[in-house]
């Protein structure tokens, strides 16, 4: 019975853009997965920007990407029940923004309509609960944040589901893990170059205290962020001491090249979801240096060898890398333990069976007698304990309905 259900399953995913980021990969992860299984699946963008497209190039054919210069939301709304009711999805998920979940109200009642939180912080939250009435499910990507919705009230009868993410790396692990003898200790950020969430002005003081320590380093500095100028400045007199390179924005070939390159995986970030960046640094074997930001942080560094930091103390992260380095002939076994963690838990065929066991959970409809042509407009979100928690930015759609009848 199970595997019937399972086969049953087509779903579609639903995101507000696909910039460069998490969400994006995910999507692109997923995809990957859901092809070698042969499940079929759509993916809508309400924007046409999509920096990855070579990427995508294998799903264009299961991609609507619609233009948000030409076209207003009214119209992207009904191009995109279109699109749907050609496919006839079994399960519908809103994975990224307000404006994905605002397409659930005009999702025929009878498909399950999920929503998906892929960040650990209020703002999603405050979305989720304004559209509470249009959910049958919610998926987390992580065990912290899937804790969380466990012990909101309101969420108690819907079905809650482990989508922990998971990355496809090609051919990981290519070159062998050698001893590191006396040469400097290679370290690695790779992420948004930001102070919100990422506190990259936190770098100088690990760095100074790393200094202190005598530690003997080599950090690079990958990724692109509104904050990238002024701390390439900052930093000008370790990247005059050729101690730190600035790499800049980096595309996904790349980051697995640099990956292969290093020994430690730097991530000093405030709150987190569950970043992509740190399990592809697994799949490559770096070990990480991380924040102790909860549930997920710690089972992933656990067995690894890899070190947790209290967020609140930036010098911690120094104090932890220069054990690591007085202790580096154990580094490359704690590599091989961090691709093994990655392989069994993390890896792309793990996440894409977390989600076929999930969608299966969720009761759906046979599709094909789905009547889209019946949609209807539920009726914005109220107002919670006569607070307003979060207002709609769109107005109601006249047009909508009257598009899909013709």
């Amino acid at each position: 019975m199970k595997e019937q259900k399972i086969r049953r399953i087509r779903p579609a995913f639903i995101t507000s853009c696909l910039h460069l980021g998490g969400s994006t990969t995910f999507l692109l992860n997923l995809a990957r997965g859901l092809m070698q299984t042969d499940i079929d699946f759509r993916i809508v963008s309400l924007e046409a920007e999509n920096p990855m497209q070579s990427d995508f190039r294998p799903f264009a054919k299961k991609m609507l990407l619609l233009d948000q210069h030409s076209k207003i939301f009214e119209d992207r709304v009904a191009q995109t029940l279109q699109f749907l009711s050609q496919f006839r999805p079994s399960h519908v998920v809103a994975c990224l923004g307000p404006s994905s979940l605002e397409i659930l109200r005009y999702v025929p009642l009878s498909v399950p309509r999920l929503a998906l939180i892929q960040s650990n912080d209020p703002g999603p939250y405050r979305s989720l609960r304004a559209y509470i009435r249009n959910l049958d499910g919610i998926g987390a990507v992580s065990l912290e944040i899937l804790s969380k919705l466990k012990k909101i009230g309101i969420l108690q009868k819907k079905h809650l589901g482990d989508v922990r993410y998971g990355v496809e790396v090609p051919n990981p692990r290519k070159r062998q893990i050698k001893k590191l003898g006396k040469r400097p200790l290679k370290i690695l950020y790779c992420g948004r170059i930001i102070q919100e969430q990422k506190r990259i002005y936190f770098l100088p003081k690990i760095l100074e205290t790393m200094d202190s320590l005598n530690v003997d380093y080599r950090l690079s500095l990958a990724g692109d962020g509104p904050d990238l100028g002024r701390i390439t400045k900052i930093l000008e007199p370790w990247t005059h001491l050729e101690k730190v390179f600035i790499l800049g924005k980096i595309n996904q070939v790349e980051v697995g090249q640099i990956m292969d390159s290093h020994d430690i995986f730097l991530l000093f970030s405030d709150y987190e979801g569950l970043p992509l960046s740190l399990l592809e640094a697994l799949a490559h074997g770096l070990v990480p240096v991380i924040s102790d930001l909860g549930r997920d942080f710690r089972e992933i560094i656990k067995g690894t060898g890899g070190k947790l930091v209290d967020p609140k103390k930036p010098q911690d992260y120094a104090k932890a890398i220069s054990k690591l380095s007085k202790n580096r002939l154990k580094i490359p076994q704690y590599r091989r333990l961090c691709y093994k963690k990655w392989k069994a838990e993390y890896s792309s065929e793990e996440m894409t069976k977390r989600w076929t066991t999930f969608l299966a959970k969720v009761p759906s409809n046979r599709p094909d007698q789905v009547k889209w042509d019946e949609a209807q407009r539920i009726l914005p979100p109220l107002p919670l304990q006569n607070k307003i928690i979060f207002r709609p930015a769109f107005r109601p759609f006249r047009r909508l309905l009257k598009s899909l009848k013709k």
